[in-house]
């Protein structure tokens, strides 16, 4: 073996990976309100969204599972583990951004931004949790890729960091985050 082969094989070795669920519905969310931190269960839709999502993420294989502690993300994490016998951790970090629930979706123009009260969270402070979580979650070094399942806020906040074009995603549509040869994250 030459060193550029030895040097590729390390950078595979090396590389990260990871899968992010969006929680299923909740009537909140079929209504276009922000939930923020408030704890709203899931529908029925978002319990159903869950099992079919099942379907899908259980063909990959996972060494942990981290989920918010909200229970519309930790029932859909119950959902999806369900029969696996992988333990779910919770990391706050993972919470929902805190911001004014009960608004529609188009009153909060700049939810991205620090322009909210002080007493909501800013979104400086809410992307550095985010990634705190996301950094303890990849310093695990499993073998086996996490599963992270969370809220829309969480995962924009992760596609900024990592410079990922933000994909408009459904209740429960699974997505893989993985670094290509140069390190990027795609």
């Amino acid at each position: 073996m030459n060193n550029q082969e030895i040097i590729k094989e390390f950078a595979e070795m090396h590389r990260q990976k990871f899968y992010f669920v969006r929680h299923g519905e909740t009537d909140w969310n079929k209504q276009g309100i922000l939930m923020g931190q408030m704890d709203i269960p899931l529908n029925e839709t978002g319990i159903q969204q869950a099992k079919l999502a099942k379907i899908i993420i259980m063909q990959c294989k996972f060494g942990l599972v981290f989920s918010s502690s909200l229970q519309r993300a930790y029932k859909t994490a119950q959902i999806l583990t369900e029969d696996t016998g992988l333990a779910i951790q919770i990391l706050q970090g993972l919470k929902e951004r805190g911001f004014p629930s009960g608004m529609l979706h188009d009153d909060l123009e700049h939810i991205t931004t620090d322009n909210l009260t002080d007493s909501y969270e800013k979104w400086s402070e809410f992307s550095s949790r985010v990634m705190t979580s996301l950094d303890y979650i990849l310093s695990q070094k499993q073998e086996l890729p996490s599963l992270i399942i969370a809220h829309g806020g969480v995962l924009v906040a992760i596609c900024q960091a990592l410079n990922v074009v933000m994909p408009t995603i459904a209740n429960c549509q699974p997505l893989e985050f993985w670094q290509d040869e140069q390190g990027f994250w795609q």
